[in-house]
Formats: structure tokens, C-alpha cells, sequence
């Protein structure tokens, strides 16, 4: 059997295939975790045009962006998760009801006029 130096090539290979190198474990695990949070969506744009037609509605949305990004920057991936899909639906519901209002008030300025 022969030796092999403790800081060769081959002894951080097999150290890792062994599981003793925690330092690499510790790296992928962190990598993973930023990729993860990384992907999840703040609605920025969305949240922009809902302030640009319906200010008052798009008001919730912002306020949930704001605290997706930040929980996004702490690495919190559960309240970013959870802020985020609150931003989504605040974002959806803001749409709608702009949507339906500027209709009623297209409607009545037309029929009504």
C-alpha cells in the first residue's frame, strides 16, 4: 500500500468522496441556498406598472416588493418566499380591480355622457 502525502491531489479527492471535507459541503450547501433565493421573484416591473396606472391599489404591492428584496439580501428564504407570493397577489389583485374600475368608468362616461 503505498502513502499518500496528506496535502496531495488525490488526498482531497478521496477526502471528499470519504465525506470528511466539511469545508466543501459547507460551500456547495451555500451556493445552492444563494441559487435558490436568487430565483425568487420580487415583481419589481409588475409592481412599477401597477404604480404608474392604479397608485393607490399598486401601494400593498410595493410595500411586499420592498420586503422581498430585504429578506432577499438577509438570506431569509422562507419570509422572502412568503413575501414575495404576498407582493404576486397584491400585484393580481391591483390589476383586476384597476382594470375593472377603468372600465365602470369608461362605461359611465360613454352611456352617461
Amino acid at each position: 500500500m503505498t502513502n499518500i502525502p496528506e496535502k496531495s491531489p488525490i488526498s482531497d479527492v478521496t477526502s471528499i468522496f470519504n465525506g470528511s471535507n466539511q469545508d466543501f459541503r459547507n460551500n456547495y450547501n451555500q451556493k445552492l441556498e444563494i441559487e435558490e433565493i436568487e430565483k425568487i421573484k420580487d415583481y419589481l416591473v409588475w409592481t412599477i406598472i401597477n404604480l404608474i396606472f392604479f397608485t393607490i391599489l399598486s401601494i400593498p404591492g410595493l410595500i411586499f416588493c420592498i420586503k422581498t428584496r430585504d429578506a432577499k439580501q438577509s438570506r431569509r428564504h422562507s419570509d422572502a418566499l412568503g413575501m414575495s407570493k404576498k407582493c404576486m397577489i397584491s400585484n393580481l389583485l391591483a390589476t383586476i380591480l384597476g382594470l375593472i374600475i377603468y372600465t365602470v368608468a369608461m362605461l359611465i362616461a360613454i352611456f352617461y355622457d
